[in-house]
């Protein structure tokens, strides 16, 4: 798979949603693929194996600092990125039914917004539907500023961001 110019990661469908999504922007296409959910993530596991509720360092695991739950949390997501970028793009959509490929061409509008520590991007697709989702921001704004530059190269008049 191409190496993707910007990776949004854990980014959820709404703010009631336990499941996330990690979403690869590419040059000509975005992929969706569905991350290991909130709920995971909260248990520190990132979707993999813990040790059993019993043992103590997992109690130290499980109630870290909020700076530090976040700092394990984006470390367990690059791992995943990049057993991502290890697989085929086929092999990834395959995996579950809501992964899914959208071509640039299939965007007809695009809209990426920021509140204090969040952002959220909405897509309106030539076929009517619509597809939107919320993700923290990082550390002064860099992820919607990133993310901000290569849409607005990407899409052109079709991408509206707003800081």
């Amino acid at each position: 798979m191409d190496e993707p110019l910007c990776v949004i990661r854990n980014a959820s469908p709404s703010s009631l949603s336990t499941t996330t999504y990690d979403v690869l922007i590419l040059r000509d296409r975005l992929l969706v693929i569905r991350g290991p959910g909130a709920t995971a993530m909260m248990r520190g596991s990132g979707g993999h194996e813990v040790e059993p509720a019993g043992e103590p360092h997992l109690q130290r695991r499980r109630f870290p600092v909020a700076h530090e739950a976040l700092d394990i949390q984006a470390a367990i997501a690059d791992e995943r990125i990049r057993e991502l970028l290890g697989r085929s793009e086929d092999e990834l959509l395959a995996r579950r039914d809501d992964n899914r490929r959208i071509g640039l061409a299939e965007i007809d509008a695009a809209r990426l917004d920021r509140h204090r520590l969040t952002c959220k991007l909405r897509l309106r697709l030539h076929d009517g539907s619509k597809l939107r989702w919320s993700f923290l921001d990082g550390p002064l704004g860099a992820e919607h500023d990133r993310l901000a530059g290569v849409l607005g190269l990407l899409l052109g008049p079709r991408f509206k961001g707003q800081g």
